[in-house]
């Protein structure tokens, strides 16, 4: 993100030292926009996205809607999420969640 905002700010910069070209300005400042724009729409996806691993996602359901999880199909545990999990699945202690590899 800090790579985009810093090329749409050289975008803004170069349209301003050339603004004796004709309809440059215009193009310089509507790429500019359209890179702000992309840089919001990746922010706001990358914000809604779950990094957990999808058995922890599905054990978590199973349990707030009170339905079974066949426990007995996964033999790995998480005892800092509490939840059950895939064998290629690690804890990240960044995010403090199971994810998979």
């Amino acid at each position: 993100m800090f790579l985009a905002n810093l090329y749409a700010q050289f975008v803004q910069y170069y349209c301003i030292s050339q603004q004796g070209m004709v309809g440059t300005l215009w193009i310089c400042i509507m790429a500019s926009w359209a890179i702000d724009f992309l840089v919001v729409m990746l922010a706001i996806k990358t914000a809604g996205t779950d990094p957990s691993d999808q058995v922890v996602r599905h054990e978590r359901y199973c349990r707030m809607t009170n339905q079974h999880f066949a426990e007995k199909d996964y033999e790995f545990f998480c005892h800092l999420c509490n939840a059950h999990v895939n064998p290629n699945t690690k804890h990240c202690g960044r995010c403090q969640r199971c994810t998979s590899q």
